[in-house]
């Protein structure tokens, strides 16, 4: 057992993005390609995992998380495999990899080459961002990552993707300028333990 302390205001908020209703055809040119077939919930996290990689100063893709939380799923992607398995009794393998729960951070990976480490939690922003924020202090200051993406993915209003989206990193960051750092918003919360 290890005691994350969030108190210790050494873990901040540089940067955050709301992103909804987003096309593939509004995305940014670079990331259109290879995006066929994936479900919409994947769209607008990439574009705000895009612009928040993009707000980094130096980036090392080797050095940056991803965690992904919210009620948003691959709806359409699992609709289709509901559909295939009813009509021909199997799944493709494009269907099947497009709904698994992890897709957007495999393809928001992927295609902006983060290789930190990466989480999916299955299950409402407002009790998953806890959880993530712990996640992610564990992992910066372990130095497993220097700046972690924390990804939150509900469906809005009219059942539309609306992903807000945060760049944590540890405030002894030297890449950032020191009122970013400044600036940026604490993680404070009470020490609380959790199983290594």
């Amino acid at each position: 057992m290890m005691k994350i302390d969030l108190s210790k205001r050494d873990v901040v908020e540089v940067a955050r993005c709301r992103v909804a209703d987003v096309s593939v055809e509004r995305l940014d040119k670079s990331l259109r390609s290879g995006l066929r077939g994936v479900d919409p919930s994947v769209v607008p996290a990439l574009a705000a995992v895009a612009e928040l990689r993009d707000s980094i100063p130096r980036v090392d893709g080797e050095r940056i998380g991803v965690i992904w939380c919210g009620t948003a799923y691959p709806r359409r992607a699992a609709e289709a495999v509901r559909r295939e398995l009813q009509s021909n009794g199997r799944v493709s393998p494009t269907s099947f990899i497009n709904a698994n729960a992890g897709a957007a951070v495999s393809i928001c990976c992927t295609k902006l080459s983060l290789r930190g480490p990466t989480m999916t939690l299955t299950m409402s922003g407002s009790i998953a961002c806890r959880v993530a924020d712990l996640l992610a202090a564990g992992w910066l200051r372990r130095r497993h990552a220097d700046h972690v993406i924390m990804v939150v993915a509900e469906f809005g209003k009219r059942d539309e993707i609306v992903v807000d989206a945060r760049l944590l990193t540890c405030s002894q960051r030297t890449e950032f300028p020191q009122e970013a750092l400044a600036e940026g918003t604490s993680l404070e919360r009470e020490t609380i333990s959790v199983w290594e």
